[in-house]
C-alpha cells in the first residue's frame, strides 16, 4: 500500500513537472475548444487567458487551429516578450490544421508583443489590435482578411483609446490594415507621450496616422522603409478649434510606395501648432503622391535625397471596368495642376477625392468639403455636385475662387422638388487646392 501511494505521488510530481516545464520553456498551444494543458498541438488550451497565464515571463503562444477572440481581451501583464504565431517547430499549423486568429472583439497587449506567421481574420467592423503602451510588432508572414459582418480590415495602434502618459512603440512588417496609428485614437495635450512608429512592409488601405484625433503633446518619430501606403501619411487630425499640437515631429521615408498626401494636419485651419516638423525623403515611390504639406505654426524643414523624384509619373497600363468609384451617382471629375479631383452625389455631406492617377480613385480617401446644418430643407440628399473655378475676370477679385453647385431634395416623396444651392468658401478651406499643398512645398 505504501509503495502504491509512493507511486501515485511520483506520477503526480511528474505531471506537475510537465506543466511547469511548459511554462519554463515558454511555449503553449492554443485552439478553439481546447481542453488540454497546452503542452502540445494534440493537447491545446482553449483559452487565451490561460495561455497568457502560462507566459508571465514571456514566450510563444502557438495557435494550432482556429481561435476566436470573441470578447474584449486585455492581456495580463507579462515581463518578457510574447510571440503569437501559427508556425512553430517546423510545422505550419495554418496548412496542417487551418490555424488562424478570428477577431470579433478588440485585443489589448499586456507587455511586449509580436504577431508573426499567422492569418488574422476580422469579423466585425471598427476593431483593432492595441499595443496598450507596450512595444508591439506586427511581424513577418501576416495575412489579413475579413468576413462575416466586417466590411474591411482591422486597425493596429501603438497606444489605446486614450493616452496615459506612457510612450508608444509600433512596428509593422507585413499584413493588410485599414489604418495604422502610432499613438492613441483620441488626443489629450495634458497627458504628453512620445510615439515611435516604423513601417517596413505591408499595406495600409486608409492612412498611416502618426498621432491621435485631437490634441497632442510629445515627440513623434515616424520611419517608413517599405510597404504600400495607399492614402499617405497624416500626423495630426484636429477635432476642435481648441486642440493644441506641440512637439518635435520627425518623418523619414526610405522606401515603399506613398500614395495620397503627406500632411502634418488634416485641417491646418483648426487648432494651434508649435514645435518642429522635419521631413526627409531618401527613397521610395512618390509617383502617386498628391500633396505634401506642413503648418505655418511649426518650423518645417523638407530634405529630399538626390535619388528621389517628386515629379515622377506612373508608367505602364491598367485594366479596368468602372475604375472611378462605386459609392456615388452623378460623378463630377476635373483636373487641376496635375491632380484629378472627383465628387459625386452624397447623403448628408459631400466628399471630395483627390488622386494623381485615375486608377487610384477606388482606394482614395475622401475629404468632407460641405456638411449642411441639420433641420434645413437642404440638409439631406445632396446630389449632382459640380465644382468650377471663376477667376477675377469672371466674377471680380472679391468673388474669385472655387464654387460648388449642388442640388437637394426636400419635402414628402410625392411633393419633392429640386433646390439648387450655391456654396462658396475660400479655396483653401473649401477643397484644399492651395498652391502650397499641390506643389509639394512644406
Amino acid at each position: 500500500m505504501k509503495r502504491f501511494a509512493t507511486w501515485l505521488l511520483l506520477v503526480a510530481l511528474c505531471a506537475l513537472f510537465s506543466v511547469c516545464a511548459t511554462a519554463v520553456d515558454g511555449v503553449v498551444y492554443l485552439a478553439d475548444g481546447g481542453t488540454g494543458d497546452g503542452t502540445s498541438a494534440d493537447s491545446p488550451l482553449g483559452s487565451l487567458n490561460d495561455a497568457y497565464a502560462a507566459l508571465t515571463d514571456g514566450g510563444t503562444a502557438v495557435v494550432c487551429g482556429a481561435y476566436t477572440v470573441s470578447e474584449r481581451f486585455v492581456a495580463p501583464t507579462h515581463a518578457g516578450k510574447v510571440t503569437v504565431t501559427s508556425v512553430f517547430g517546423g510545422v505550419d499549423y495554418a496548412k496542417t490544421a487551418g490555424a488562424a486568429l478570428y477577431f470579433g472583439a478588440p485585443f489589448f497587449c499586456g507587455g511586449e508583443t509580436e504577431f508573426c506567421d499567422i492569418s488574422i481574420i476580422n469579423t466585425k467592423n471598427s476593431l483593432g489590435i492595441y499595443g496598450y503602451f507596450y512595444p508591439l510588432t506586427m511581424g513577418d508572414g501576416l495575412t489579413c482578411s475579413f468576413e462575416g459582418d466586417a466590411t474591411g480590415y482591422m486597425t493596429v495602434l501603438g497606444g489605446a483609446t486614450n493616452p496615459n502618459g506612457k510612450a508608444c512603440s509600433l512596428t509593422v512588417n507585413s499584413g493588410t490594415w485599414y489604418r495604422v496609428r502610432g499613438g492613441c485614437s483620441k488626443g489629450n495635450a495634458d497627458k504628453p507621450y512620445n510615439i515611435d512608429l516604423t513601417v517596413n512592409g505591408g499595406r495600409v488601405v486608409e492612412r498611416v496616422f502618426a498621432g491621435p484625433d485631437g490634441a497632442f503633446s510629445g515627440n513623434i518619430r515616424l520611419t517608413v522603409n517599405g510597404g504600400t501606403l495607399q492614402n499617405g501619411i497624416v500626423v495630426f487630425a484636429p477635432a476642435a478649434d481648441t486642440d493644441a499640437f506641440s512637439g518635435e515631429i520627425a518623418l523619414s521615408v526610405n522606401g515603399g510606395s506613398i500614395g495620397g498626401a503627406i500632411l502634418l494636419s488634416t485641417n491646418n485651419a483648426v487648432g494651434t501648432y508649435g514645435g518642429s516638423f522635419s521631413v526627409t525623403l531618401d527613397g521610395g515611390d512618390f509617383s502617386r503622391l498628391t500633396a505634401l504639406s506642413g503648418n505655418a505654426g511649426m518650423q518645417s524643414v523638407l530634405t529630399v535625397g538626390e535619388t528621389v523624384s517628386l515629379d515622377r509619373e506612373v508608367v505602364g497600363s491598367v485594366s479596368f471596368g468602372n475604375m472611378i468609384r462605386k459609392n456615388g451617382a452623378d460623378p463630377w471629375l476635373f483636373k487641376y495642376d496635375g491632380n484629378y479631383y472627383y465628387i459625386a452625389t452624397g447623403g448628408t455631406s459631400l466628399l471630395l477625392y483627390c488622386a494623381s492617377n485615375l486608377a487610384d480613385f477606388p482606394t482614395a480617401a475622401g475629404k468632407v468639403i460641405y456638411k449642411p446644418e441639420s433641420g434645413k430643407a437642404w440638409s439631406a440628399d445632396l446630389w449632382s455636385p459640380e465644382i468650377h473655378y471663376f477667376s477675377a475676370e469672371d466674377v471680380g477679385a472679391d468673388n474669385a475662387g472655387w464654387y460648388c453647385f449642388l442640388g437637394s431634395l426636400f419635402g414628402p416623396p410625392h411633393r419633392r422638388q429640386a433646390l439648387y444651392h450655391l456654396y462658396l468658401r475660400s479655396r483653401t478651406r473649401h477643397i484644399g487646392l492651395s498652391s502650397d499643398d499641390l506643389h509639394c512645398r512644406i
